[in-house]
């Protein structure tokens, strides 16, 4: 089990933020259940904090669950603000 670069003690917003991503990132619907999958994150990067754990749940659920209401929200928020936006933070 090869250990992720997130800091779970007294974790700050930004790598809370990060390891949901990467907790995202890394999910395989193909391989494993969300639970099975959320389970094991919380577990390689040794999240202690039930509050932090719960958090990285409740983000990847929410993103899993609505994916398709966020790719219609991003495809209009680019196309009218496509200017002022930067396209790579598309996939965050």
């Amino acid at each position: 089990m090869s250990r992720r670069s997130v800091d779970t003690p007294g974790m700050k917003p930004a790598a809370l933020l990060d390891a949901c991503v990467q907790c995202y990132k890394s999910y395989n619907p193909n391989k494993v259940t969300m639970d099975s999958h959320l389970e094991y994150f919380i577990a390689e990067i040794d999240c202690t904090d039930e509050g932090h754990a719960l958090f990285i749940k409740q983000v990847v659920y929410g993103c899993i669950r609505y994916k398709k209401l966020n790719k219609v929200v991003l495809t209009a928020l680019y196309f009218k603000h496509g200017t002022e936006v930067s396209r790579e933070d598309y996939h965050l």
